[in-house]
């Protein structure tokens, strides 16, 4: 029993002083609460992350010193002897608690004006506690009071001990200004030292430490100054010797030393200003209140000049030190006070750390780096302690950096743990060795690194403060050359300023050249005659699995079609028509074809498509436009640029009303989905979008078909007004018109399973046919022209006829040509009023000769394609949004649902780490799956592609160009933009605008890249079903090889190709690298301790490498501009009509 109340007695007085302490520090303690980390305050951190079991130790070896400490030094140290006072204070109390088990208790308690009175017990009001002995009276309250005892009284939260008649009251005052202590084991009176506002302060234990001041440091007492920190209880003077007695764990001549090897962790040189509270005999973590102008965790940064001086005066030397210089850069001796503000530094302390950091160059030699050294101190609070480890660094050399940044590598390091360091930090830190990093950019924003540290904090990213006492005038900084050689600053240099002058001189040519055109006159409309003989085609027909045998299409097929006429190519289907139609348009690419064709006896130049249209027989538009706007963008395609607008709009109105369409200009054209215009109005708008460029030769393949007998009347009577009126060739096909429609015909091209049976004036060939059925057929009465009352009818029967064969057309229709003499035609009576003179023909020839070889082949520049091209692919997404509305849709649904799966993420292993991972595999998945709406993007506008390109309206690379950027920045860029900016927060991934910023350009990659690979493979698929079903497939392999599916370290090295081409798998390495290097994960296995891990540990479990940040980036953007490339070849050179 006695042993138990011995250790209840050493417990109390270690928890009075231990109280006692915790009140003068109380505005610390306040201030503390300011710091705050992930909702915890500083207080709350410190006692909850503290090292208790280190606490515990150093509470009980306290206890155990306590009573022999205070019983040595009482009589001689102020400090010890209030201790004394306070230990018979708990001794009596103790005794008095045994002998008076039986009291009576009365206690009072208010919460404004209180008295309480107690016997023998404990008086508490507002919060506070006392414990006295019998007969001794304690009034506390939360507001004002007035206490009268015999003990103790304490109001305000300040503690004062007295005699019998001392009072303190209010906040902070003491009775007529001084405060006296006295015992029964001596006495002794502290001199008042003036506060920093005014106030008079006591300076014992006890005080708050903002209230102290330095006065009595700078007084030289009798054992030199600061009086061997008497006033702090780490020693007391010898007046009579002048020497200092230091009490246990201080030591030096001062008796500034702290030697106790408990309290390690916690000692801190605050450089001349007070540490506050006192190290011994006290848990919590001290720090150092500084003089004024000296700032940072340990007081060593001057933020003014007057401090500096002070310094040069106390100096021999009269002009050494006079002005405080608080850039970032160094001279001689910086000092620098840092707060961490590096998330992944800040969770694995669960602390905002400090740093102090000295560097010190005694010679001004940044390169060489003799006896340059540094030193580095972090803390576990930014006020201080507990001091984690300390470093020494030697061989540093300075350098400035562009953008003046200064950069401190230290080639030596060497450190050390305090006692607050695990084992795991210990052993890291012990070997730690090697080169060092301090950078600071003019901002004072810095970055510590370390090669052995760098495994557990790779960068510590610091916001610090900076001072150095130095000379008049600043130091002036080394000029930022960037250490390189010179040879690579002479060739960069040199490539860039040919780069820059290539890239200048493409921009003014293509502006010259843009000039030009607007210059060029527009060509003149030119009537021509197109002449051709000999036109034969054979093509190999596929009869068997692996053999082909020739099919004769054309044999030695001849005509003539004239200005001004209405020429018709008739037969029956497969008669040869649309291929003798095709090679005369110069639109035939299969087979092999022999023949001559002429123009006003010239042969056909290059540019023959800038002066000749053609209409097929499918009529396939963009059915969002307007018949306005389809022909709106036929002009501004096919005419000059030369050529105003307001003129390509007249001609636009004109073409309009000659096809007699002009009320249903402003009518879409109308889609399968929604209904338009009807089939006829259809194909008088594709002859108006042809008539825009006012051609010389127009080309119909079967206007009539598809159309009543009435539409296709009124069609051939308007094809023959535009051939009249505009001196136009016209040329078409036809099956069987007609008798009213066979009127309107001027010449006759005749063809039956490709041998031609007649070709001249259309009217003339009734009588041809029906003379040669007399002379060879005189007895057949069933095939004569009078049981026949269509002339078409008539004709096509007789061809037809297996039973009666007539003769093939002969020589007398042949036409004898030459390049050097005037065309002249043979046994052909051309049209009397339309003869035309051999000296016009010869003038027509030069014209010709000279505008068709000066026309170039497209109208229009790339620039101006691009553009039109662009801008017709915009509207038609803004007026087909089903496809653009769902997209967007469902990337902003998916990015909330998302968001609330995977809400605020916790930083550990098990479900934060996985679920990272998941949400972003899914993500990735997502987009690219989605991408697979760009199959349609080349192939449903591919017939539309290869008419417009076979008409001149532009270039293949100007039309690729156009549509991709169009689909890629509305579908592939803003909508993972809008799903990553919903969810990137909402899940909780790592804060900071560069992460996020690398997070949504691993989405807009993905995306693109996916979208680019199913262009590639839609320009080449022949069916899209077979686009459809190639690019599930590789999305799915892709997929499979991504790196979540299956591990990287567990696909066989024969398949490790797959992981090289899966787009996925760059696109997914990149946001997990983003996220996880650097991370600090919580791990906490069943029935074991929690430790925090490195993300680089993740990382590596699953095969990612962090390094590859960026090459991932880059890989991804060479895939997009390969799959461009490859969808481009495949455009331009695959994709054709076969014809």
């Amino acid at each position: 029993m006695k042993i138990i109340n011995i250790t209840i007695l050493y417990l109390l007085i270690f928890l009075l002083v231990n109280i006692n302490s915790r009140l003068d520090c109380k505005s610390i303690a306040e201030k503390e609460e300011h710091y705050t980390f992930e909702g915890k305050s500083g207080q709350q951190i410190l006692h909850e992350n503290f090292n208790t079991e280190l606490l515990r130790e150093q509470q009980e070896e306290s206890i155990r010193l306590s009573r022999e400490v205070i019983l040595e030094f009482k009589d001689v140290s102020p400090y010890y002897s209030r201790m004394y006072e306070n230990l018979k204070l708990l001794e009596n109390s103790q005794s008095a608690s045994s002998n008076s088990v039986d009291s009576n208790t009365t206690t009072t308690t208010t919460s404004t004006n209180s008295t309480t009175t107690t016997t023998s017990g404990t008086s508490t009001t507002g919060g506070n506690s006392t414990t006295t002995s019998s007969g001794a009276s304690t009034t506390s309250t939360t507001g004002n009071s007035t206490t009268t005892s015999s003990g103790t009284s304490t109001t305000g939260g300040n503690s004062t001990t007295g005699s019998s008649g001392t009072s303190t009251t209010g906040d902070s005052s003491t009775t007529s200004g001084n405060t006296t202590s006295s015992s029964s084991g001596g006495s002794s009176s502290e001199v008042p030292i003036e506060s920093s506002d005014g106030s008079r302060a006591v300076s014992w234990y006890g005080e708050a430490c903002e209230d102290t001041t330095f006065g009595f440091l700078n007084e030289t007492g009798p054992c030199g100054v600061a009086n061997c920190y008497e006033e702090w209880g780490q020693g007391f003077c010898n007046t009579t010797t002048g020497e200092c007695k230091c009490t246990y764990f201080f030591t030096g001549s001062d008796c500034s030393i702290d030697i106790d090897p408990d309290h390690q962790w916690d000692a801190i040189n605050c450089h001349g200003s007070r540490s506050c509270p006192p190290v011994y005999n006290n848990p919590l973590p001290h720090q150092c209140i500084c003089k004024p102008g000296w700032s940072g965790v340990e007081c060593s940064v001057c933020n003014a000049n007057p401090v500096c001086n002070s310094i040069a005066t106390n100096s021999s030397q009269e002009d050494y030190l006079n002005i405080c210089d608080t850039t970032a850069y160094l001279y001689k001796s910086k000092q620098y006070s840092c707060v961490i503000t590096g998330q992944q530094v800040i969770s694995s302390m669960n602390s905002v750390g400090g740093v102090a950091l000295e560097c010190d160059f005694p010679d001004a030699d940044y390169v060489s780096g003799l006896y340059s050294t540094c030193s580095m101190n972090l803390y576990y609070h930014t006020t201080g302690p507990p001091l984690y480890f300390n470093c020494s660094f030697d061989g540093c050399v300075r350098n400035i950096l562009p953008g003046q940044s200064q950069e401190i590598i230290c080639q030596n390091s060497a450190c050390s743990c305090t006692t607050f360091c695990s084992g795991i930090l210990n052993s890291i830190i012990s070997q730690v060795n090697g080169t060092a990093n301090f950078t600071c950019d003019s901002n004072l924003n810095c970055q510590f690194s370390q090669e052995v540290i760098a495994a557990m904090y790779p960068t510590i990213p610091m916001s610090c403060v900076a001072g150095e006492c130095t000379l008049q005038p600043p130091p002036i900084l080394p000029v930022p050359v960037q250490n390189v050689d010179r040879i690579l600053v002479y060739i960069s240099t040199g490539v860039s300023t040919i780069v820059i002058a290539m890239i200048t001189g493409l921009v003014f040519f293509v502006s010259e050249k843009q000039e030009q055109r607007k210059h060029i006159p527009p060509p003149n409309h030119v009537p021509c005659d197109l002449r051709f003989s000999d036109i034969s085609c054979t093509v190999q027909e596929k009869w068997s699995f692996n053999k082909t045998k020739p099919k004769q299409i054309l044999d030695n097929v001849h005509g003539i079609c004239q200005s001004g006429h209405l020429t018709a190519l008739m037969g029956l289907s497969g008669s040869g028509k649309t291929s003798l139609l095709d090679i005369l348009s110069g639109r035939k690419n299969v087979g092999d074809i022999s023949g001559n064709i002429l123009i006003n006896g010239l042969p056909v130049p290059e540019n023959f498509k800038r002066i000749s249209g053609y209409v097929t027989q499918e009529d396939i538009m963009i059915g969002t436009l307007t018949c306005r706007e389809h022909l709106m963008y036929a002009a501004m395609l096919k005419l000059p640029e030369s050529i105003p607008m307001h003129e390509k709009e007249r001609r636009v109105d004109d073409a309009l009303r000659a096809l007699n369409i002009s009320k249903i200009a402003n009518s879409r054209i109308g889609t399968a989905e929604k209904r338009g215009i009807s089939g006829g109005e259809k194909k008088r708008l594709a002859i108006a979008a042809e008539l825009i460029i006012d051609p010389s030769i127009l080309f119909l393949d079967e206007p009539t078909s598809g159309l009543d007998s009435h539409s296709a009347y009124d069609l051939i009577k308007l094809l023959k007004k535009i051939a009249v009126d505009g001196d136009r060739t016209i040329i078409l096909s036809i099956h069987q018109p007609s008798a009213e429609i066979f009127e309107k015909l001027d010449n006759l091209v005749l063809l039956h399973q490709g041998q031609l049976h007649y070709s001249g004036k259309a009217q003339q060939s009734i009588e041809y046919f029906d003379q040669k059925l007399r002379t060879n057929f005189p007895n057949q009465r069933e095939l004569s022209r009078e049981n026949h009352r269509n002339p078409a009818d008539f004709i096509i029967s007789v061809i037809s006829n297996d039973q009666f064969k007539l003769p093939i057309f002969e020589s007398q229709h042949q036409i004898q040509y030459s390049y050097q003499k005037e065309v002249q035609v043979i046994d052909v009576d051309i049209d009397e009023n339309r003869n035309i003179p051999s000296s016009s023909i010869h003038l027509r020839q030069q014209q010709n000769n000279i505008y068709l070889h000066k026309v170039d082949e497209y109208a229009t520049s790339f620039w101006t394609q691009f553009m039109v091209v662009g801008r017709r692919s915009m509207l038609n997404y803004l007026r087909n949004p089903f496809l653009l509305r769902t997209t967007y849709f469902v990337h902003i649904l998916v990015g909330f649902i998302l968001g609330w799966l995977f809400w605020k993420l916790p930083a550990n292993l098990e479900p934060g780490c996985q679920n990272r991972f998941g949400s972003m595999f899914f993500i990735i998945a997502l987009l690219s799956f989605g991408s697979i709406t760009s199959l349609d993007l080349f192939y449903h506008d591919r017939i539309i592609f290869i008419r417009e390109r076979s008409n001149g309206y532009y270039r293949t690379s100007s039309y690729f160009l156009s549509k991709a950027i169009t689909d890629i920045l509305p579908m592939r860029v803003l909508p993972p933009l809008l799903l990553g900016g919903i969810c990137y927060y909402m899940i909780g991934f790592r804060p900071g605008f560069l992460h996020f910023l690398y997070f949504l350009i691993s989405l807009v990659l993905t995306s693109t890249t996916a979208a680019t690979m199913c262009m590639a493979i839609s320009t080449i698929s022949p069916t899209f079903g077979t686009a459809n079903m190639i690019s599930i497939l590789l999305l799915f392999v892709f997929l499979l090889f991504d790196g979540f599916l299956l591990a990287r370290q567990s696909i066989p090295i024969y398949l490790k190709w797959l992981v090289m081409l899966s787009f996925m798998s760059y696109g997914l390495e990149i946001p997990v690298v983003n996220e996880f290097n650097g991370l600090w994960v919580f791990y906490n296995p069943p029935n074991t301790r929690g430790t925090y891990a490195d993300g680089l540990e993740f990382l590596q479990s699953i095969g990612a490498d962090p390094n590859r940040l960026f090459i991932d980036m880059y890989v991804l953007v060479g895939m997009i501009i390969g799959y461009l490339l490859l969808a481009y070849v495949f455009l331009r050179f695959l994709v054709k009509e076969y014809r």
